[in-house]
């Protein structure tokens, strides 16, 4: 750890700087509540996306694009049970809707899942 005022280098438990003699172990505290935590994947929305794609989404604050996904997936499982020629690319699709609906429950940066404070 470094002095916040002059910048020197501070040993494990010092309280004040040897070089300018300000007070360090305030500005220790702060250092600690500066470090952001990640938000943690939340495990029943993934659950949930496995068995309806998209609903991990509404969990997680995307209602609209998991709303969507699970539209599009029951409309591919529709169309490929009219038609045998085609399942191959309804199950097709409705496998990359799946992987998208657990994909928007695990990418942190653009979810509104926020872990409540411990």
């Amino acid at each position: 750890m470094y002095c916040p005022n002059c910048g020197k280098e501070l040993g494990p438990g010092d309280v004040y700087c040897g070089n300018c003699f300000v007070a360090v172990e305030s500005y220790a505290g702060r250092e600690e509540k500066e470090e952001v935590e990640k938000p943690s994947i939340p495990a029943g929305a993934v659950l949930l996306s496995l068995i309806l794609p998209g609903m991990g989404g509404v969990v997680t604050g995307r209602p609209v694009i998991g709303v969507l996904i699970l539209v599009a997936s029951i409309a591919a499982l529709l169309v490929a049970l009219s038609s045998m020629v085609m399942i191959p690319l309804c199950l097709s699709v409705m496998l990359v809707l799946w992987i998208g609906g657990i994909w928007i429950v695990t990418s942190p940066e653009e979810s509104s899942f926020k872990p409540q404070p411990h």
